[in-house]
């Protein structure tokens, strides 16, 4: 007859027979892979990005946008997590094509996103030590306008927790843009980031 017992319920093996019933010590208490799914979850990332649009065709560099963000919020399980965020973005070239949405200072070379995010895996973690994982964002960049950021990437580690995270995002930015001839054009820029992070 075979038995099967649960890692948390086994205490102590003696000449080859489980012993259940010997009383549980001070040490550290095992814990299951499962029991750290739900609960609080925080991440930051860092980004580094080009704009794929050349609205002057007088210029045909593009900008460098920087984002540093902080995500907070609640996971379910580790395919569903959702959290709120915010940060600051810092245009690192061609700043000047941009006019904020107050339409009173072109050339500055910040903004400010605060959104909302979906993320989760792909696969789960359990006994890997790299999986593939998603996320998207929704919000709002204060000096431009709404937002949507999807990205996908890999999470390394083997714990429940404390990963780092590489990904491969995409962003959609409302923002008023420089054409020609001082005249801005409202509309979207469209940019591919690279996104470093940890995940705790």
């Amino acid at each position: 007859e075979v038995h099967s017992y649960k890692p948390v319920e086994i205490h102590k093996i003696d000449n080859g027979e489980i012993l259940n019933n010997v009383p549980a010590t001070k040490e550290k208490r095992y814990t299951e892979y499962f029991e750290c799914e739900k609960g609080y979850w925080a991440a930051v990332d860092l980004g580094l990005g080009v704009t794929l649009d050349r609205y002057n065709k007088n210029n045909t560099e593009p900008a460098i946008p920087i984002d540093l963000n902080l995500t907070m919020g609640y996971r379910f399980n580790e395919f569903i997590m959702i959290g709120v965020g915010g940060g600051a973005r810092f245009y690192a070239h061609q700043h000047r094509q941009r006019l904020n949405a107050e339409k009173k200072d072109r050339g500055y070379a910040w903004s400010f996103p605060l959104y909302g995010q979906l993320r989760g895996a792909f696969i789960s973690g359990y006994s890997r030590t790299i999986i593939p994982y998603w996320q998207l964002s929704v919000g709002y960049a204060f000096r431009d306008g709404f937002m949507v950021q999807p990205a996908v990437g890999l999470r390394f580690g083997s714990a429940v927790r404390n990963h780092f995270t590489l990904a491969l995002g995409y962003t959609a930015q409302e923002s008023l843009i420089y054409t020609n001839a001082d005249k801005f054009q409202n509309g979207f820029m469209h940019m591919m980031q690279l996104k470093f992070g940890y995940q705790f």
